[in-house]
């Protein structure tokens, strides 16, 4: 077998890539409003468990197949089971494709606000405002389409470069800048009256709400915030150089998407009760709740940039 494909340049920078791809929307859109949904740390304790005990085995699993079959999904599949393989290959690759959907929708929500964040018009403390203002974003539809073929376009600029300067150089910068800017955002919205009890609800396990439905939205968040299960790491996989400690890759990667959902859910659950928000609102949280933190804290609109 020809073994002309590139691999990662360095293993931080494969780490930051696949966490990168682990991370996005699962951990900053998605995990807080699951949280809050689902009984707080009632939610959080399984989700650790799920994590450590089957997600890093199954990141280690699909960044073996990827490396040894040094292909997508379907290749992988191919070269390593054989031709009865192709059509699960090719399920992944599906599934990959409903995802990127809705990904690229949110995206588009993304840039909408980004460009309302240039002209100065992200940050507000009027959280009925908020609210219309997103409900105006996710219902207009000429908006909503060429702000997610934009953001459809700016992935594709990242993919035209390739893995090595293309997705690896973007996650080296992008991805510390990520967590930076939500630790400042997490000191910040600490700060604010009332945010304490946001602590309190965020890691005070609700017992009574632990039903069989939750457990399987920890399961499901599982998969969901580390890409397994639909070939991504395993395309990831399959540019990592034959020497390079995959258990170690997938510790990091899973740790590093936990750690990352804590994070988010000290960013946006401690401001949303100080503000008297719903916690289990729905994707709308972090929308309606960012700007809000923003325009209490000094250039606010620059944050929101």
């Amino acid at each position: 077998m020809s073994d002309a494909r590139s691999n990662w340049s360095s293993k931080i920078g494969f780490i930051l890539a696949a966490t990168g791809s682990a991370v996005g929307l699962g951990a900053i859109w998605k995990f807080p409003y699951m949280a809050g949904a689902n009984g707080g740390s009632a939610f959080i304790l399984p989700f650790i468990a799920m994590v450590l005990f089957f997600g890093v085995i199954l990141i280690m699993a699909e960044m073996i197949i990827g490396r040894a079959g040094r292909g997508s999904v379907v290749t992988s599949f191919k070269r390593i089971a054989g031709k009865a393989w192709i059509p699960l290959g090719f399920i992944g690759v599906l599934t990959a494709f409903v995802i990127m959907t809705y990904y690229s929708t949110v995206g588009g929500w993304c840039l909408t606000y980004l460009f309302e964040a240039i002209r100065g018009n992200a940050a507000s403390s009027d959280l009925a405002l908020l609210e219309k203002t997103f409900k105006l974003t996710v219902s207009s539809p000429v908006s909503a389409i060429v702000y997610q073929t934009g953001f459809l376009a700016i992935t594709a600029g990242v993919l035209i470069f390739g893995v090595n300067k293309g997705i690896e150089r973007i996650s080296k910068i992008l991805m510390p800048l990520l967590f930076v800017l939500m630790v400042v955002l997490i000191i910040r919205g600490l700060t604010l009256p009332g945010a304490m009890e946001g602590l309190k609800f965020l890691f005070s396990p609700r017992w009574d709400q632990v039903t069989a439905n939750s457990l399987l939205n920890a399961m499901g968040f599982t998969f969901f915030s580390l890409s397994v299960g639909m070939g991504i790491m395993i395309t990831y996989g399959s540019y990592i150089h034959h020497s390079e400690d995959i258990p170690s890759s997938a510790i990091w990667v899973a740790v590093l998407a936990f750690i990352s959902s804590i994070l988010a859910g000290l960013m946006v659950i401690p401001p949303v009760i100080a503000f008297g928000l719903n916690p289990s609102a729905g994707p709308g949280l972090t929308f309606i709740t960012m700007p809000a933190v923003f325009s209490h804290i000094p250039l606010g609109n620059v944050f929101a940039v």
